[in-house]
This record gives C-alpha cells, structure tokens and sequence, in this order.
C-alpha cells in the first residue's frame, strides 16, 4: 500500500509542476489568464488556445457562468504574443499534465483493489461521524476516486482520521525525510 501511495504522491507532484509551467509559459506570452480566471473556463481557453484560436474575444465566450470577471476583462486578459516554441512548450505541458492524471487515476484504482482484499476488522461497527476540522481542510483536486476512509475503517476496525491532525491523506513523510538525509 506504502508504495502505490508514494507512487500517487509522485504523480501529484508532477501534476502540479506542470501546471506551473504551464503558467509561465501563458505569462511569457503575456496572457494574464490567471488575473480573472481559473479552474474549468481556463482549461476550457487553454485547450482553444492549443486547439488554434487567437482571438481574445472568441476565447472570452469559454467563461463558465460563474465566473465574475466580464467578457471584456478575460479578452484584455488573453491579448498576448503566440510565440510558437511557447505554445510548444505548453502543449508538451498539458500533456504531461494529463498523464499525471491518468496516472493517478491508475493509481486510485490499484488502491481501491488493494482495499477491498483485507478481511473486515470493524467487527459490524458503523463508522463513526466525520470530524470537521477547518484548519485540514484542503482542495479535493487530487483527493483518491473512491471511499478511502471507509475502507481504511473496514480494514484496522478504527477510524484513524478521528485522531487530531489526520486525515485520509496523511502519509509517511518522516520515512521520506530520513531516506533524503542519508
């Protein structure tokens, strides 16, 4: 289980260096894109953008209805340079962006399997109510695709993320420090 989480950790932290190369290179280009907008309308401009299309203001029409910002402050955001070695580079980015994902969904799904082969040691005990606790709470962007705490209850017969400062996505970073310090 240690290693397909390490694994999925990896792959988060690729996913996420492309992401960041995938921003500078729009800043290069001198697309503000990140000024208004974010989350499905930029990846819905950007996958235009690699798709061909240029003009600000055909760009501007991705917006999702919740975003806030105008029409006309998404095209004054997206009136940049379409350098072709930058739109190289952000093509390669995505791609290896998109990889990531599909990677880590491969991931997921190797856990679940992995979950679903223990022998059940809740003993018929219901799991408990999920604590909330504000201070852990964190984007689910790169949260696992299917019921971890559940199966991690059904599987030690106790609900770990009931103890203070766990949660489901807890992992063993002190293993990783002590095998970097060696």
């Amino acid at each position: 289980m240690r290693t397909y989480w390490r694994q999925r950790n990896h792959l988060v932290q690729s996913a996420s260096r492309h992401i960041q190369r995938i921003q500078k290179t729009l800043t290069q280009m001198n697309l503000q894109l990140a000024n208004v907008l974010s989350g499905v309308t930029g990846q819905a401009i950007g996958n235009a953008i690699l798709a061909g299309e240029r003009d600000p203001y055909k760009l501007a029409v991705f917006q999702d209805p919740r975003v806030q910002a105008s029409e006309e402050q998404i095209a004054l955001s997206l009136e940049g340079y379409w350098q072709e070695d930058l739109l190289f580079v952000r093509k390669q980015e995505q791609d290896g962006y998109e990889f990531c994902q599909k990677q880590m969904a491969e991931c997921d799904r190797q856990l679940e399997r992995y979950f679903q082969r223990p022998e059940d040691r809740s003993q018929g005990t219901s799991l408990p109510e999920e604590k909330r606790r504000a201070r852990l709470k964190k984007k689910n962007g790169n949260k696992p695709q299917f019921e971890l705490r559940a199966d991690l209850f059904r599987m030690t017969g106790t609900d770990l993320t009931q103890i203070e400062s766990i949660d489901v996505m807890t992992h063993d970073r002190g293993h990783h420090r002590q095998r970097t310090a060696k």
